[in-house]
């Protein structure tokens, strides 16, 4: 069986549209700002749909398309597990991941590390329904000495797994109260045609926000227009229109204010060009002033034999000339993974070192180690945080941090024959995880064996027995008690004469 590679599902931010920009974070965070680094798969930003599909097409954002690589019949799915990130501007924080037994994410865990205690910062769960699609995710912060509500979103999908409708809430007052929510509409083809958000105010939910937006029959967006709730009526607020060449690729976009009544006034311009093989040759962006479109960006792009994008520069109109801004190359590993982002400033007439951003990958195409390093005082070093780009499961899938590095663990698991003989041996569960006070160990095995299940702390020390001795063939449950156990990750470890199941547990009070 072939494994087709998943295209890469661009929800990044607009910072991240010049690749690896340094990014300086304040020292002093509370919990609440710290579980940023942890937000939900969807959010609510004004024009996001817009923002994304843009996203999408720019080469920075472009990972090369391996759907066409040969993976064994059985082959290893990667999953993250800790990931440690260590920052400029504030204390190491640790991430922890916990997976269903569909591999879905369950569980994502951030601590921070006080005077060499890690400490839990947030914890976000989710639950999905039979076809993966993310039902609920919530979101709570350690405050007082426990984890304590902070917010929590449900979502609808529509019969082709699109979400409909998506809800937020906010834990007030020990109790759930409606914050906002939004509506989708799509077309046949799958695109967005409409979205409404509206917020909670007076104990009922008032309008926000509107979009609307039409496509070509190849579904390259046309128009993206965006309307305010003026609290008696919508506002027309801003507009997008594209145009394409014949093999699909963006040629201009104009963005335009509406300014009264009926008028819409000109805003900023895009104009790109390409190669024979369509890739993104060079942008240029126009402000319009006076009545007139004025030049204020330039990017230009090369790349290598492959396709991938090898060289950016990227200059300012300055006193009617182009001044250079911002040189990057681009490296990458075997997978197609980044491998070093070599970044050059323009001082004084000459290119100078700026940063530097290099991963280091295993095997499968896992990023172990991510570095960004700045260049001070004629050295590369550590004395600002940028964007860390961590590609991992085959350098498909792509996740971002902010530090100067990042460390990375990942869960391995066999997919393919021989993960269904696998599966007919046992399964090894915990509900529910995390753990307030008791939950349920879960065990199923296929013959009579020998046993014994431990709990181990994060050090590898065991700290509690849970079962030792004969175990039947068949499914079988134990307690486990938080007890004297302090917050924090731990590992349920299932022994038995011909083999040993991990899973990780969390012990929230």
């Amino acid at each position: 069986m072939k494994i087709f590679a998943k295209y890469l599902k661009v929800l990044i931010s607009l910072i991240m549209l010049m690749g690896f920009i340094i990014t300086v974070v304040g020292q002093n965070q509370s919990n609440v700002e710290n579980v940023l680094d942890s937000q939900s798969i969807f959010d609510n930003n004004y024009m996001q749909v817009h923002d994304e599909y843009k996203l999408s097409l720019d080469p920075l954002n472009y990972i090369y398309n391996t759907d066409n690589r040969n993976i064994d019949d059985d082959y290893l799915l990667f999953l993250k597990d800790v990931v440690v990130v260590n920052s400029v501007f504030s204390d190491p924080k640790r991430y922890i991941y916990t997976y269903t037994n569909d591999n879905f994410l369950d569980n994502t865990l951030i601590q921070e590390n006080n005077n060499g205690n890690w400490e839990i910062v947030s914890l976000e769960s989710f639950t999905y329904d039979t076809s993966g699609n993310v039902l609920t995710s919530q979101l709570r912060v350690w405050e007082n000495g426990s984890l304590e509500n902070l917010s929590r979103n449900t979502y609808i999908y529509n019969v082709n797994n699109n979400v409909e409708t998506y809800n937020t809430e906010l834990w007030i007052g020990n109790t759930w109260t409606n914050s906002d929510r939004g509506t989708y509409n799509y077309n046949s083809s799958g695109y967005v045609l409409s979205f409404l958000t509206e917020k909670w105010e007076n104990s009922m939910w008032e309008n926000n926000t509107y979009e609307v937006y039409t496509y070509d029959e190849m579904g390259h967006l046309l128009t993206a227009s965006g309307s305010v709730w003026m609290g008696n009526g919508w506002a027309s607020d801003r507009r997008h229109s594209y145009t394409y060449d014949a093999s699909g690729n963006l040629t201009i976009g104009l963005s335009e204010i509406f300014v009264g009544d009926t008028i819409w006034d000109n805003l900023y311009k895009e104009n790109y060009t390409y190669n024979g093989a369509n890739n993104r040759l060079t942008f240029l962006g126009e402000n319009w002033e006076a009545g007139a479109w004025v030049n204020n960006l330039n990017y230009t792009y090369a790349y290598d034999g492959l396709g991938f994008l090898s060289n950016l520069i990227s200059q300012i109109w300055d006193n009617s000339a182009w001044v250079n801004q911002l040189q990057e190359d681009y490296y990458y590993n075997d997978f197609g993974g980044i491998e070093t982002v070599f970044s050059q400033a323009w001082e004084s007439g000459t290119w100078v070192n700026s940063s530097n951003s290099q991963n280091d990958y295993d095997e499968f195409g896992n990023t172990t180690k991510g570095q960004f390093f700045n260049w001070v005082d004629g050295n590369w070093g550590h004395t600002l945080d940028g964007v860390l780009k961590v590609y991992y499961n085959y350098s498909i899938d792509l996740t971002f941090f902010t530090g100067y590095l990042a460390e990375i663990s990942y869960i391995s698991i066999l997919v393919g024959e021989k993960e269904l003989q696998k599966s007919s041996f046992n399964s090894f569960v915990c509900h529910p995880n995390p753990v307030s006070s008791n939950s349920t160990l879960s065990v199923t095995v296929s013959d009579d064996t020998d046993a014994e299940i431990n709990i181990y702390n994060i050090a590898g020390n065991k700290v509690q027995t849970i079962y030792k001795g004969a175990i039947k063939k068949g499914k079988h449950s134990f307690i486990i008690s938080s007890g004297n156990l302090s917050a924090g990750m731990y590992i349920a470890k299932f022994i038995s004469e011909n083999t040993s199941e991990s899973i990780k547990i969390i012990i929230s009070k």
